[in-house]
């Protein structure tokens, strides 16, 4: 099995029509962590039962310089970060912050499996570039993270994308 590493994935920045930029990573580091709240009950000073209360939202960092940029609408990667592309549409709800969806591709040389890490809903929370280093630095939120390797990532990330002829909302 080949080793897995940031020099051979891509990072696809997708709204939720499908319009995405896909960041070919060099060099850097993408992290998350995922924090579940337990509750610890006691009984007279001794652990009574243990109890799982609501999950916190998972947050993403990442530091890397980017070798290549592929996007058909001109626009940076800041600018699709924070879903703030004219004609770009949300991936999450109408009252909600602006979120975009991320694909983590990784395919190592020589190895046909892939894996690929979706980090749904990531809302940009700070933003850190360096120029002297020419790195891009961010931070955010996520409501979820899926990884799947092998054959189960052959399937299209595409989102159903709705007719101009058909009524979203719905004249029932």
């Amino acid at each position: 099995m080949s080793r897995r590493g940031l020099r051979d994935a891509v990072l696809t920045i997708q709204d939720g029509f499908g319009q995405s930029v896909a960041v070919k990573i060099g060099k850097g580091t993408i992290s998350w962590t995922e924090k579940r709240n337990i509750e610890y009950i006691r009984n007279r000073g001794n652990l009574y039962c243990v109890k799982q209360l609501k999950d916190d939202a998972t947050e993403v960092q990442f530091s890397f310089r980017w070798e290549w940029l592929s996007n058909i609408t001109g626009v940076s990667i800041y600018e699709a970060l924070t879903c703030s592309i004219e004609g770009w549409q949300t991936t999450g709800g109408f009252c909600e912050p602006p979120a975009v969806d991320l694909y983590l591709t990784i395919t190592p040389k020589n190895c046909e499996e892939s894996e690929i890490i979706v980090f749904n809903e990531f809302r940009l929370t700070l933003r850190n570039p360096s120029i002297r280093e020419g790195q891009i630095r961010a931070r955010g939120t996520v409501t979820s993270v899926i990884s799947t390797i092998g054959e189960s990532t052959k399937w299209s990330w595409t989102p159903f994308i709705p007719n101009q002829n058909i009524n979203v909302l719905g004249d029932f």
